[in-house]
């Protein structure tokens, strides 16, 4: 049996593939490898995964693609992790970017783009990621991702420079929002960027409001400024998208897109689906 995990910073996707008919799915908390250690991501996997009933000594290959998997000593800690959960798996873990890439170009070449809690792009020649300009996280890049949208809303509501009626919205809505309860949830509990990235709701919620359109449209040109353009060659190639934000902001994004003179591809909200093709064949 083969097992997919698909994780960003919210959530996982896994998919256990028995063959080709029989494909079940799971669920569990995004893994990072920033904010865990092996032994959390073992605790997690033992209580979220295996809980669900599967069958962790008849798993032989495990295909793994995460958030902050992109240097060797985070996929080590992934690895291990993983490899005490499944003790007969061979485990390959790489990066959440080349899941995009695999599932939104397959063999071809292209432009593959993260849009979800956090933002990424590269050039895939079709086998590997032959360029990318690396993601600064959501305290210094990060543009038109889930975490940065919902850091400018928070930032605007505490300085109150929102539109009044979306600040009255927003205050009915999230009651428990205050400077101190922001700080401390930003700069001194776990999953920062998860808890920014839940804000984005909110827009997605009130996306009919002009100031949104605006805060979402100047994020993604942004994202492609930083991220996209400055990829060898970019305009010869479709630009694909995964990712909560863009699929969600679909509109808003192909508006961007057309502003740069940039095709659009593909836009998936998960990889998953694309992922289990690619390894089918």
């Amino acid at each position: 049996m083969v097992l997919i995990a698909d994780s960003g910073a919210t959530k996982t996707d896994w998919r256990l593939i028995k063959n080709a008919e029989h494909i079940e799915a799971y669920a569990t908390a995004g893994i990072s490898p920033y904010y865990q250690n092996t032994d959390q991501i073992k605790q997690m996997l033992e209580s979220q995964l295996l809980s669900q009933n599967i069958d962790n000594q008849g798993v032989t290959n495990i295909y793994y693609y995460g958030t902050g998997c992109s240097v060797p000593d985070k996929i080590a800690v992934v690895h291990s992790a993983i490899s005490q959960v499944f003790p007969q798996a061979q485990v390959e873990v790489t990066h959440d970017l080349l899941a995009s890439a695999r599932a939104l170009c397959g063999h071809q070449a292209g432009i593959a783009c993260i849009l979800g809690t956090g933002a990424n792009a590269c050039f895939y020649d079709g086998e590997k990621i032959a360029s990318e300009e690396n993601s600064l996280g959501f305290i210094l890049g990060d543009e038109g991702a889930g975490a940065y949208l919902g850091k400018q809303l928070i930032i605007s509501y505490l300085h109150k420079n929102l539109p009044e009626t979306i600040y009255q919205q927003f205050k009915t809505t999230y009651p428990q929002v205050n400077r101190a309860e922001v700080l401390d949830r930003v700069y001194k509990q776990p999953y920062p960027s998860r808890y920014l990235a839940s804000f984005a709701r909110f827009i997605a919620d009130h996306i009919q409001e002009p100031y949104f359109q605006n805060l979402v449209f100047k994020s993604f040109i942004d994202f492609l400024d930083k991220y996209v353009m400055v990829l060898p060659d970019y305009q010869q190639y479709p630009a694909h998208f995964t990712g909560s934000v863009a699929y969600h902001f679909q509109a808003i994004l192909q508006k961007a897109l057309q502003t740069k003179k940039i095709t659009i591809g593909n836009v998936l909200e998960t990889p998953i689906q694309g992922l289990i093709n690619y390894h089918l064949q």
